[in-house]
């Protein structure tokens, strides 16, 4: 038996699919199937795990999978929260047990995973659907500043914001205590970031030595060194009088909050 001949008979299919997953930290390699299945010298382990149909073939409309995977898995723990997320590709292989013959199945770059309860839904859609629905960068018409702090056109120097120091205490999976974050005023870092050789977070609050993340760490122990970064609301009046920054500020905030078409002159 074929490959072709197990994927399109109603009696002799028998298809298992491999799902590896391919990132800056590791490599994943999972399977549909109920037991251990090794595949050019990798082992791909079972997981309980649902996909949506892959179209093949199909150019018409956005080819985008969506693989649920319960949220205990490493790769969930290990790219589900970062900010950014990091660099994480699928590669599906299909195999039939008749024929034993490993097909490529689908390829794409991950671009979101979100939780729903126990399971992470992981987004990927085909490389010829992602560059299909790129986007030219724009600008929104909005108050707060369209550049991404230290990005080139933002021009503020990341490094002349940083913090090297290290954790003195853990309150909880979120809430850690830095002695050095107290020299700065509260909120100074919220919206910033805390780094570690590996990882990184977005710093959701700031107040006084307490700093709090928006997800754990992976691993996180009083003592390890982390790098703060000051963080921006993105409002003129953060850029002017805490980055000096004025002159690359591009947001609108001076745009009237009423429609005088609407609501008429007062």
């Amino acid at each position: 038996m074929t490959f072709l001949l197990d994927e399109t008979s109603v009696d002799s299919g028998n298809p298992i699919e491999l799902y590896r997953f391919v990132g800056s930290l590791d490599v994943y390699t999972y399977t549909s199937g109920n037991r251990p299945m090794t595949y050019n010298s990798e082992v791909y382990r079972p997981v309980a795990m649902q996909r949506s149909e892959i179209k093949l073939g199909d150019v018409t409309e956005r080819n985008e999978l969506k693989v649920t995977v319960p949220i205990t898995v490493k790769m969930v723990k290990d790219y589900g929260f970062d900010i950014p997320p990091p660099e994480l590709t699928l590669q599906i292989y299909r195999v039939h047990g008749k024929s034993g013959a490993i097909q490529p199945w689908f390829r794409g770059s991950v671009t979101a995973i979100t939780m729903e309860g126990t399971k992470a839904a992981v987004a990927v859609p085909s490389i010829f659907s992602a560059y299909m629905a790129s986007e030219f960068p724009n600008v929104m018409y909005q108050s707060q500043c369209n550049h991404p702090l230290y990005s080139p056109r933002c021009s503020v120097p990341r490094d002349s914001w940083k913090i090297e120091t290290a954790i003195d205490t853990i309150l909880d999976e979120t809430k850690i205590v830095v002695a050095a974050a107290a020299a700065r005023p509260n909120g100074w870092l919220k919206a910033g970031e805390i780094i570690t050789p590996t990882e990184r977070r977005l710093i959701v609050e700031h107040n006084g030595a307490e700093i709090t993340l928006n997800y754990p760490f992976r691993a996180m122990a009083a003592g390890m060194e982390v790098t703060l970064y000051a963080g921006c609301d993105h409002s003129i009046e953060t850029c002017d009088d805490k980055f000096d920054n004025l002159v690359n500020f591009l947001g609108f905030p001076y745009t009237p909050s009423l429609n005088p078409f609407l609501v008429g002159l007062r």
